[in-house]
């Protein structure tokens, strides 16, 4: 999957801890009859803050289970946007989130590969991308912050505790 997106933000309304421009994929998000099929990754750019991340949502249902993320600063660019702060207002920013299967150099095991690019160039020429975070998940590398529930068995969709999510969903999208 490659997932590209543009977004800004106009005002800071009631900003809660997750906040920011936020990219979602590998999910079945969208189907809420069972919580246990709607695993999925996230990027994010927080908007408070300004850091990069990844996240990996296990379950979606009467709770939600979450990994914790897996946060970098926010990169330095040549058109002189300052993440620091966290994110500018009226400033546009390209994200693009690549999420692909592969095999585990270091030991054979299927895993996947997340990254994060940005743009702080409001797309001129396509785009002056520059690589933001990139993380590998192996089996047992990205565990859930709590309890999976128990009905989260090992059907087709399921994701148990630590395994990477695989194979395509139905939906990707931003949140903001």
């Amino acid at each position: 999957v490659e997932f590209t997106a543009y977004g800004r933000y106009r005002a800071y309304g009631g900003v809660r801890s997750y906040s920011g421009l936020t990219l979602v994929a590998r999910t079945n998000h969208g189907d809420y009859t069972d919580g246990c099929s709607a695993p999925g990754y996230y990027a994010r750019i927080y908007a408070t803050t300004g850091e990069v991340a990844f996240q990996k949502e296990y379950y979606h249902g009467t709770s939600v289970v979450y990994s914790a993320s897996r946060r970098l600063p926010g990169p330095s660019n040549p058109h002189g946007v300052d993440l620091s702060s966290g994110l500018p207002l009226d400033e546009w920013i390209g994200l693009k989130f690549v999420v692909y299967t592969l095999t585990d150099p270091d030991d054979g095991a299927p895993a996947v590969q997340l990254k994060l690019y940005l743009d702080f160039s409001r797309g001129a020429r396509g785009g002056d991308w520059v690589l933001a975070h990139e993380l590998l998940d192996t089996s047992g590398s990205w565990m859930a912050t709590r309890a999976i529930p128990d009905e989260c068995g090992t059907e087709d969709g399921h994701v148990r505790d630590g395994e990477p999510i695989f194979g395509g969903r139905e939906y990707c999208f931003l949140r903001t």
